[in-house]
């Protein structure tokens, strides 16, 4: 059979160039055929599912999530799949990371988070996946009435006036 976790010269494998075009068909027979899911690329340490998240591909984000992979892995700078899906705008594989067990509060090797990243590089729509996300992962802990309806109202000055003032006001008074 094929080797199929072989690398090219930048120490990628096949997994991680059909991941980072979208390939669909081609990721399912490399994972059938046993390639390494949490294989990662020499010189960063980013998986399949980085390059995933990075060319915003949604059903290979799913398949590679089914298929076992770690998605709070994160490279040499610490970025997991969801800073990256974060960076580039990619709601729909945010939401798919989310749903599939990332850390939302990880931060990287600097301290910044997925909703740091989303109000830094993106806009509106991520910035509302993820600080709603803190709300509905809470993890059991109870919110003060107060600090939702704060919460609300920063979400709402969102809306109508500066996401980055809002989100970054959110991150020092809830998280």
């Amino acid at each position: 059979g094929a080797k199929v976790n072989i690398r090219n010269k930048e120490g990628q494998t096949a997994l991680m160039q059909a991941c980072f075009k979208g390939y669909l068909a081609v990721v399912r027979a490399l994972i059938e055929a046993g390639a390494k899911v949490d294989a990662y690329e020499k010189k960063l340490r980013l998986t399949a599912l980085h390059f995933t998240a990075i060319g915003g591909h949604l059903d290979v984000a799913e398949l590679l999530i089914e298929s076992g992979a770690k998605v709070n892995w994160n490279g040499i700078t610490g970025q997991t799949a969801l800073m990256f899906a974060s960076i580039e705008g990619h709601l729909d594989v945010v939401r798919a990371l989310m749903e599939g067990g990332a850390n939302i509060h990880a931060a990287d090797n600097v301290g910044q988070t997925p909703l740091i990243y989303a109000c830094n590089y993106y806009t509106l729509p991520i910035h509302f996946t993820v600080y709603v996300c803190l709300i509905l992962t809470d993890k059991g802990k109870r919110f003060h009435r107060l600090k939702l309806v704060f919460v609300g109202i920063l979400i709402a000055a969102t809306v109508l006036a500066s996401p980055g003032v809002a989100v970054i006001w959110l991150i020092y008074t809830v998280v």
